[in-house]
């Protein structure tokens, strides 16, 4: 008797604990997706272009110029400062082929032609 309850509270704490880690992936898959495609309208919009790949948003780096804003006895002045290089976009996994990884563990399906990145995982295709 015992076992049987056991059984029946380990198979529901079970249940819980992978619907509780799927709902975490589908909010980091929703996260990622939102940052790459951010990561590709900054590309194009200092490139002119669309990336040939993902991967080149996580190769190619770009520089930002820092300044700083201040009024000082009714003066306004920006003061230059140094600038800051970064890349475009950085991935929480990437495997051995170079391709970016969604929290899946499937790549990415980037279409170069129109900037757009969809997941491969599943029912996900379509966020």
């Amino acid at each position: 008797m015992a076992c049987i309850i056991v059984a029946i509270l380990l198979s529901t704490g079970m249940a819980y604990y992978f619907r509780v880690i799927r709902t975490a992936r589908e909010v980091a898959l929703r996260h990622e997706l939102a940052s790459i495609r951010t990561a590709v309208v900054l590309f194009a919009a200092l490139n002119r272009r669309f990336p040939a790949s993902l991967r080149e948003l996580v190769d190619q780096p770009y520089l930002l110029p820092n300044q700083e804003f201040s009024i000082a006895a009714g003066q306004t002045s920006f003061e230059k400062r140094t600038s800051f290089k970064r890349t475009y976009l950085e991935p929480s996994s990437i495997d051995a082929q170079g391709l970016v990884l969604d929290p899946f563990g499937k790549p990415y399906r980037y279409d170069p032609l129109r900037g757009q990145v969809t997941s491969t995982a599943g029912r996900y295709g379509n966020w």
